[in-house]
């Protein structure tokens, strides 16, 4: 046996502990007491010593109120570190916490360099630089967006960058998101402009940049938009520009194609004077709509509004075949007229057929016993390549237009005539008994107009041989070397005078292009020269002429020799003869550059429809603030003063008038209420009546007609009719006008006054005399005055009758 020291660590926590401690300093647990001494023998095998108790912790003392608690005992190697450091924080903890900040600081700055997440739209409209559109979508696309372009049309100059739909500038969205950039068109007409109402259309064109001009055409829609300049979805540019741009776009929104901006090749205005429209008005007339509308449809509107209608047809674009392409009257303009001429476009076989002629149809019917395809006028008007040289076919003598058969034409450039005398299809160098499509013989079974391809051939048909620029016919004088001389300067004593130097020389010859006429079948035939080089061809939808250049030709081509070989009369080579076709082939052979088109007439003739109505300056208007300016009598014509009142606007002509004799003063309201004194043609003392538009000028003191573009009848409504006498006491209205018991001179009629504009001089009208016959003065032309017929009693409107506008 042998003697241990007691163990010097608490029994509780294994701390160590001091000498003679009574309590632990780490746990202050209570420490067993000191053992001296412990006797150790060897105990038999089997047998076990006595265990001694173990002695229960005792509890630590309370801490005081808001002191930390004890710490959990340490235990393995962390024990001994926590014996020695017990309040240090562990380096892993510090580790973590470091790890976790470095990785949100890197998402933070990875997320805002766009190296993940959504990203930040870029800036534009900052930049000091105007910006265009293609710009902004590559700066985008560079950047990976999902970026495209639209179009649209504004005040800023075309390409320029307007905005960004779908997003906003700055704004954090996914790469995959649709981003639109606008871009600028310049000034012009929105798709869907035509068919607003006119405060729609004018906030729509009211900040485009450019003056914005208001017209009125009479319509069975009226108030609103029918017609815009440039055409509805089209951008404006200047007259000379050869291509315009329309906003009709593809599904990138990128813009598709060119067109001229304008109507069928309507005339059109500069670009300075802005943007144009329409807004349909009710009146006496064509409407616009019949514009376009299918014939039968058309005829019927027509006759609706009690016109009687015929009809003629005309080339025309394929989209308008079987449509009204014009009228007379003028679609759309004011008219009292009765009888209404539609034209309506045709394709080749139907327009051949309408120019059929008889010897019913002509004064000259000894020439005509059969059917000829020679009523030209279908074919009046004016014809462009698309290079904008112009020829006009005109008539030849100033013959009304569906009078007679219009059977000869000439060329103009510029309005002045241009080439031979005349153009038509019935030869006269080879006369023959008959004319006629169904059995041609001679010429006319060799030209083209007679043939089944739809093509027609008008041409100088006068080509006799030339003799300097003498044609050769008659007798009394023959050609000497390309000189006329007469038979008695002959010194060969009454020898036959054989003719020398007489020519041929290449004359005008048109060939006429109708749309579904079989151009190809005649130049397989080898009518045309024919070029190496491969040519565009001319456009099938639309009429064209083809007009032969001798440009085209070698100068010995040009002219040849009338002459034949054994001193006879040759064949002339340039026109259909009895021989054939022509035997020198035309040139230029039917293209896209060589091709005439027919412009195609439009109701909207910009050009002749006055000064308008002023919408907004080239600064744009602000619609909610700025109505129209109301126009004045001197910036109208009579038909347009005429039109605005037939829709209840009298403000043109507003305003009190005065007589200078008398005094007495008449005041017209905007709405047409007219107040004054009694008349002796009105009942009541103090005279107010609503006044409305005449139809026409009723009897005047001048011949017919010489007033009709300078004058507007006004008429109060026939209720305002008064009449009295003896028998009948008192009646008014149709009372008075029916009854049996009324003369004629008992009947007061209701007011009627007539507006003269200023600027008509009635003295130039007066054929017979009546200011000297009465011996009164006319009226001054300077001023607009209105007149009472005074159911059209003497003497005439006079300086000391009418009505004067004073203000």
């Amino acid at each position: 046996m042998r003697e241990e020291k007691t163990s010097e660590t608490c029994s509780r926590c294994g701390a160590y502990r001091a000498p003679d401690a009574e309590f632990c300093r780490n746990c202050g647990g209570k420490l067993r007491a000191a053992m001296d001494s412990v006797d150790v023998t060897t105990v038999a095998k089997g047998a076990m010593p006595p265990i001694p108790a173990v002695p229960l912790p005792s509890v630590p003392p309370p801490t005081e109120m808001g002191a930390p608690p004890p710490p959990c005992p340490p235990s393995g190697d962390h024990m001994k570190a926590s014996a020695r450091n017990p309040r240090k924080l562990p380096l892993t903890i510090i580790a973590m916490v470091v790890f976790a900040l470095l990785v949100v600081t890197g998402c933070a700055v990875t997320y805002n360099l766009h190296l993940w997440g959504s990203h930040a739209v870029p800036y534009f409209s900052a930049d000091d630089e105007i910006l265009s559109a293609d710009d902004v979508l590559a700066r985008l696309q560079g950047d990976r967006f999902n970026a495209k372009k639209r179009q649209e049309f504004s005040k800023e100059k075309r390409g320029a960058y307007l905005r960004l739909d779908g997003v906003q500038e700055g704004e954090r969205v996914e790469r995959t998101q649709e981003i639109t950039v606008v871009e600028s068109l310049g000034p012009g007409v929105p798709e869907g402009t035509v068919g607003e109402d006119e405060g729609t259309a004018t906030k729509i064109l009211s900040d485009m940049g450019v003056p914005v001009t208001k017209y009125t055409m009479v319509s069975d829609d009226p108030g609103k938009v029918v017609a815009t300049f440039p055409q509805d979805g089209h951008a404006l540019e200047k007259r000379d520009d050869t291509a315009k741009t329309p906003a009709t776009k593809t599904d990138t929104g990128e813009a598709d194609g060119t067109d001229t901006g304008t109507s069928g090749g309507e005339p059109a205005p500069d670009s300075l004077d802005g943007i144009k429209f329409v807004v349909g008005v009710k009146g006496d007339g064509v409407p616009v709509e019949v514009y376009g509308m299918a014939q039968a449809e058309a005829e019927g509107l027509l006759k609706s509004r009690g016109f009687e209608v015929g009809t003629k047809l005309v080339p025309a674009d394929r989209d308008m075949i079987g449509k009204v392409v014009r009228t007379e009257p003028q679609i759309g303009k004011e008219s009292a007229a009765s009888r209404a001429t539609m034209y309506i476009g045709a394709n080749a076989k139907d327009l051949r057929a309408s120019m059929m002629i008889t010897a019913d149809g002509v004064e000259e019917s000894e020439l005509y016993h059969g059917k000829t395809p020679s009523d030209l006028s279908t074919l009046i008007g004016q014809w462009c390549t698309d290079a904008g040289d112009c020829i006009e076919l005109a008539p030849t003598d100033s013959i009304d237009e569906g009078t007679q058969p219009v059977c000869y034409l000439q060329m103009k450039r510029d309005g002045e005539h241009v080439g031979a005398e005349r153009l038509d299809n019935l030869p006269r160098v080879h006369y023959m008994p008959d004319y006629d499509v169904d059995k041609p013989e001679g010429a006319f079974r060799h030209q083209l107009g007679t043939g089944t391809t739809g093509v027609l051939d008008i041409y100088d048909t006068n080509q006799l041989a030339l003799c300097g620029t003498q044609p050769r016919n008659g007798v009394g004088w023959y050609c000497d070397h390309g000189t006329p001389k007469n038979w008695e300067e002959s010194d060969d004593d009454g020898r036959r005078h054989e003719d020398s130097g007489l020519v041929y020389r290449m004359s005008d010859y048109l060939i006429v292009v109708p749309v579904d006429a079989d151009i190809a079948s005649v130049s397989r035939s080898g009518y045309f020269v024919q070029s190496d080089e491969k040519a565009e061809e001319a456009d099938a939808d639309r009429p064209y002429l083809l007009i032969r250049d001798p440009q085209l030709y070698d100068a010995d081509d040009r002219e040849v020799s009338a002459l034949s070989t054994d001193g006879g009369t040759a064949v002339n080579p340039f026109i259909p003869t009895e021989s054939g076709s022509p035997k020198m082939k035309f040139a230029p052979a039917p293209s896209a550059e060589s091709a005439y088109y027919l412009v195609q007439s439009s109701p909207f003739d910009w050009t002749a429809m006055g000064e308008g109505e002023a919408v907004c300056d080239e600064q744009g208007c602000d619609v909610a603030t700025k109505a129209p300016a109301k126009q004045k009598a001197a910036d109208m014509t009579i038909a347009q003063i005429r039109s605005a009142a037939k829709r209840g606007d009298f403000t043109p002509i507003a305003g009190r008038y005065c007589q200078k004799k008398t005094g007495d003063c008449l005041t017209l309201d905007d709405d047409g209420t007219v107040t004054g004194p009694r008349s002796g043609y009105v009942k009541h003392d103090a005279m107010s009546t609503t006044l409305t538009v005449q139809s026409s000028v009723r009897a005047t003191w001048f011949p017919e007609g010489t007033v009709k573009d300078h004058a507007l009848e006004l008429k109060a409504p026939e209720s305002d009719t008064y009449c009295m006498n003896d028998r009948a006491g008192e009646n008014q209205g149709e009372a008075c006008l029916s009854g049996d018991y009324a003369y004629g001179s008992d009947i007061r009629q209701s007011l009627t006054l007539t507006y003269y504009a200023k600027g008509l001089d009635l003295l130039q009208h007066d054929e017979y005399d009546q200011y000297a016959f009465y011996g009164v003065t006319p009226p001054d032309p300077d001023t607009p005055f209105l007149h009472r017929p005074e159911a059209l009693r003497p003497p005439p409107p006079a300086d000391e009758n009418v009505y004067y506008l004073v203000d």
